[in-house]
């Protein structure tokens, strides 16, 4: 079942999956309406923690929206090697505040924005690092088989 406020896309009376947003069910549906075509997914190849105020309290984070390159538990980067996200110069600890100019936050979280592109596109990304403001230039690429 979906988390309370997570709509669940069905076709028929099967999940096809459960997405953060109606208009994200809506961009699933259309991507697969395409005949002959596969399934693809955006990818930037990082693990990040969406930032909300307990998330900023808890962790003396200056704001408090955003997806936050928090250090992993095993001490690995939360930056994939050799993903987009790499290429772009990401690191540990940036925060992605906006895509294209798209608040990340609670209402619009990152995957949610990133559905609205297609692997190949060129986002930039407002990322916030040690207190300054950077903009980034990234080329999403195809989101591997097997990620949830």
């Amino acid at each position: 079942a979906p988390a309370p406020g997570r709509p669940e896309c069905r076709r028929g009376d099967r999940p096809v999956a459960i997405l953060a947003t109606t208009a994200a069910c809506a961009r699933l549906f259309e991507a697969l309406a395409v005949a002959g075509k596969p399934l693809t997914r955006p990818y930037i190849g990082i693990n990040y923690v969406p930032v909300d105020r307990s998330q900023a309290d808890a962790n003396n984070l200056p704001i408090d929206y955003g997806a936050w390159l928090a250090p992993l538990p095993d001490g690995s980067s939360p930056v994939v090697a050799g993903t987009p996200a790499a290429a772009a110069g990401l690191q540990e600890n940036d925060i992605i505040t906006a895509i294209d100019g798209h608040r990340v936050d609670a209402t619009a979280g990152l995957d949610d924005l990133l559905s609205m592109y297609q692997p190949g596109d060129v986002v930039t990304l407002d990322v916030l690092r040690n207190g300054a403001t950077l903009q980034l230039k990234l080329t999403l690429g195809t989101r591997p088989a097997g990620l949830p």
